[in-house]
């Protein structure tokens, strides 16, 4: 049976929410279809909507990621907490990816930033601790994870950002690289080829800027100083000139409103309209239970008045009359008056007299 709001823009469906005269069938519609849409996006889904893109349009979709998946662990503006986020050094993070995870929602994992400098008379190396950390989402947005999902593949989103006091600085304001790939393309950053080491040992590859930067070993700028002596360009001439392409696709125009509901989703604005919907469908229910009750106080108020009482004697005397009367209409009728006072004596007594009055 399809549902009647699929297909219905979030405007429409914000108004059912908001709405005090539906019926309560019109809201289970309207929450089936929201339900749907505040589920985390699957990783097609993201993608398609990404690769279709300007730079900070990408930007705001991996922040909003970012954002959920602090929220849902209660990490806003909080110190991370080992209990919910945990701290990962690199071969934990090449081995991420072979542990099956069971959770529904998104977990969090992060890596502080080292860096080596040279310091005093002989330019001894040391081990710096920087103020910034990798931080990794697992958005467990596949069917490996969950047996809802329709995915195999989930979701990785990587995020330098800059940590005070143990609490995260994500956002526009605050400077970090965003990126996100599937868990297959994770893993394959983190776990470079194998490669022949001249005496015919394979050992593992050196990793590409992106995997170092997975890895935890890069800052933000040190990120970018790689990636402009790479690329003989700054990465911000590659997203300028990455934008000026999309000026130019037909896809990029006919997805705006794609890209809309993909922060829409990312956002929680679906969550809050199911929010709206669950209270409507209570209010109802409430409304509803007290219509019950009063309905039931007036039949009961009614029973005790000797008119009613007289009214459903007569009522069962005329089923007695019948020829053939069901046993199940006797019953249902013997029932409503023993409930409402009249003993099984007295309706034997009634039928014996009738039965008399047939003969």
């Amino acid at each position: 049976m399809p549902n009647k709001f699929e297909g219905h823009s979030f405007d429409e469906l914000k108004g059912v929410s908001q709405d005090n005269d539906l019926e309560t069938k019109e809201y289970r519609a309207a929450k089936k279809e929201t339900v749907k849409r505040a589920e985390t996006p699957t990783h097609t889904e993201l993608n398609e909507v990404m690769e279709r893109s300007k730079h900070d349009e990408r930007l705001d979709m991996d922040i909003a990621i970012v954002k959920g998946a602090l929220e849902s662990l209660d990490l806003i503006d909080k110190p991370l907490d080992p209990a919910k986020a945990m701290e990962l050094d690199e071969d934990d993070l090449r081995n991420l990816m072979s542990k099956p995870s069971n959770e529904d929602d998104p977990q969090i994992y992060f890596k502080q930033i080292t860096r080596t400098v040279k310091k005093g008379l002989f330019r001894k190396e040391h081990e710096e601790v920087t103020d910034e950390i990798l931080v990794v989402i697992r958005l467990n947005n596949s069917s490996a994870h969950s047996k809802k999902k329709r995915e195999k593949e989930g979701t990785v989103v990587t995020a330098v950002l800059k940590q005070r006091k143990g609490v995260i600085h994500y956002g526009k304001r605050n400077p970090g690289l965003y990126a996100t790939q599937s868990e297959g393309e994770f893993n394959a950053l983190v776990n470079p080829p194998l490669e022949d080491d001249g005496a015919g040992n394979m050992v593992p590859g050196e990793p590409s800027i992106g995997g170092e930067l997975a890895l935890g070993r890069l800052t933000n700028q040190d990120y970018l100083k790689t990636y402009k002596k790479e690329n003989k360009q700054t990465l911000q001439k590659h997203w300028a000139n990455h934008d000026k392409g999309m000026e130019n696709r037909v896809d990029y125009w006919g997805q705006e409103e794609g890209r809309n509901e993909m922060m829409r989703r990312l956002d929680g604005r679906y969550t809050e309209v199911l929010e709206g919907l669950n209270n409507q469908i209570t209010r109802i229910k409430t409304e509803t239970a007290a219509a019950v009750k009063e309905s039931e106080e007036k039949i009961e108020r009614l029973s005790r008045d000797p008119a009613f009482l007289k009214t459903l004697w007569n009522g069962y005397a005329t089923v007695l009359r019948k020829r053939n009367p069901s046993e199940a209409e006797l019953a249902m009728w013997e029932q409503l008056m023993m409930d409402k006072g009249i003993t099984k004596e007295e309706i034997e007594a009634l039928k014996a007299k009738l039965g008399k009055k047939k003969q």
